[in-house]
């Protein structure tokens, strides 16, 4: 029997648009918990307009940079109807999972700063 939750993050958010990194904390806590007890994880943007790179940063990126593991129990769906949102995504995991990628990404901005 397949024991793999999904959740919501519009059920979460209780709206359709998910903007920034404070806006996070319930998909976050749920993420973590799914991710500190090794658990599989559907997590749904069915329903969602937009998704801004802050959140999926302070959420997904967040939990991938603390359980690296967790990326092979995570499975996210419903990007497709989101603008830019499947390539937001694949630019957060890389962040988190890609430590020379990370180093690499934080010297060029260090360096457009300077």
């Amino acid at each position: 029997m397949d024991m793999t939750a999904v959740f919501s993050v519009k059920e979460l958010l209780g709206k359709e648009v998910a903007a920034f990194d404070f806006e996070g904390q319930p998909v976050l806590a749920v993420l973590r918990r799914a991710a500190a007890e090794r658990r599989s994880l559907v997590l749904s943007f069915a329903g969602m307009r937009h998704v801004m790179s802050d959140f999926l940063h302070a959420t997904v990126g967040v939990v991938l940079s603390e359980y690296p593991a967790f990326d092979a129990l995570l499975t996210i769906v419903g990007l497709e109807q989101i603008p830019y949102a499947e390539l937001k995504l694949t630019e957060v995991k890389k962040l988190a999972l890609d430590a020379d990628y990370r180093q690499r990404t934080a010297e060029a901005w260090d360096a457009e700063l300077a």
